[in-house]
């Protein structure tokens, strides 16, 4: 919640295939939106919480941050 609105560089991991074609990690930085990175690794992951106070929660953040970026902590 503290630092959702920042944007920060972020290190990924891509599988490339090198000259030879054998498959390696190769870094990618980029820089996004730290709720951001958050919800797409998240999604990546196919994570979901299971509680649902929790997962309430989660979307109510996530619909709050597309809709306002500069949003701090305001409360939900």
């Amino acid at each position: 919640m503290l630092y959702g609105n920042r944007t920060e560089e972020f290190e990924d991991l891509v599988l490339k295939e090198n000259e030879t074609g054998d498959l390696v990690l190769e870094p990618v930085i980029h820089q996004t939106k730290v709720f951001e990175k958050v919800f797409l690794d998240l999604q990546d992951d196919e994570m979901e919480f299971s509680n649902e106070q929790f997962k309430n929660l989660y979307y109510k953040i996530i619909e709050t941050l597309n809709q306002n970026p500069n949003f701090l902590q305001r409360s939900l």
